[in-house]
């Protein structure tokens, strides 16, 4: 046989082997999913450094997912498209019922695994509590969202006010800096979103002044939510069941980012996290009956 007839034979052979080894390879990557608090391109940007992180610890390769919304992820989780995926405590939930998403972890933010909704308004409004705005205007942050919606609606029902009466308009801000930047400029005059603690005094609106200006700062609470389990990791119910020694090492590894620089810087970059340690499903248990509360079945419908 000729060397040309050769070479015809050989280089489809060398084409086929290599698509094999991509195919393969493919299979080896950890896809992590993220959805964006603030804009995609800082979570993007964020979620590849923590990605390199976990890398060089583990050895394994990573890519990231930036989702729409919280359904995008959990329908990538529901197909193993996604394997690792950082969820809001109400897209966790969901994540359970319609994924088999496993829980693994759940962050740690001043000292605490839980969180906090506020009602904020501009400081220098006449709204000292609650009731004050009767007749005003809210902006939500999304409808699965804990402490953009569903924690600090139920808490205002808790309370003895009826949400749909209290306020004279509802609007949806997407995220919590567009919720923040909605109050801020007059767009309505509360917003729901995410506090640092029980007192209300920091939270979303503490930390945007350098995407939004000093007047992001000049915003208080006016109502505050009893605490709330912490947003998660979980593992896709595939990765959990199939890979567990991988899902093992990758959740070993995300909880150890903390114990360097560079891991803390991204972790406070990416969600502002400052530790992350094991979650268990019955902690979510109040916030299912938050949910419930608003009528919403575990599909996230009403």
């Amino acid at each position: 046989m000729s060397a040309f007839k050769k070479s015809i034979i050989v280089l489809p052979l060398i084409a086929a082997l290599a698509q094999c080894s991509a195919k393969k390879d493919d299979s080896q990557v950890i896809k992590m999913g993220f959805t964006p608090s603030e804009s995609s391109e800082k979570v993007n940007a964020n979620g590849k450094v923590l990605a390199d992180l976990l890398e060089k610890k583990t050895g394994f390769k990573f890519k990231i997912y930036v989702a729409s919304d919280y359904t995008a992820l959990i329908e990538a989780m529901r197909s193993n498209q996604v394997q690792v995926a950082w969820l809001a405590p109400f897209a966790y939930v969901l994540a359970e019922k319609k994924a088999d998403a496993r829980l693994l972890l759940k962050s740690v933010r001043h000292g605490q695994a839980s969180s906090f909704s506020a009602i904020i308004v501009k400081d220098g409004a006449s709204f000292k509590k609650i009731e004050d705005l009767q007749g005003n205007t809210i902006a939500w942050t999304d409808p699965t969202s804990s402490s953009g919606h569903i924690m600090p609606k139920s808490a205002i029902i808790a309370a003895g006010h009826d949400p749909d009466k209290l306020f004279s308009k509802q609007s949806w801000g997407g995220s919590h800096e567009s919720v923040v930047m909605a109050v801020m400029n007059g767009s309505v005059d509360a917003g729901a979103t995410y506090s640092d603690n029980q007192e209300g005094s920091s939270g979303s609106w503490t930390k945007y002044e350098k995407s939004l200006g000093e007047k992001a700062t000049k915003l208080r609470a006016v109502f505050v939510t009893p605490p709330m389990p912490s947003d998660t990791v979980s593992a896709s119910g595939e990765f959990f069941d199939k890979d567990h020694e991988r899902m093992l090492k990758v959740t070993e590894a995300i909880k150890e980012l903390t114990t360097t620089p560079d891991g803390r810087d991204a972790l406070k970059n990416l969600y502002s996290i400052e530790g992350l340690v094991i979650a268990k499903t019955e902690d979510y248990e109040p916030l299912r009956k938050a949910a419930e509360k608003l009528g919403y079945s575990m599909d996230g419908k009403k």
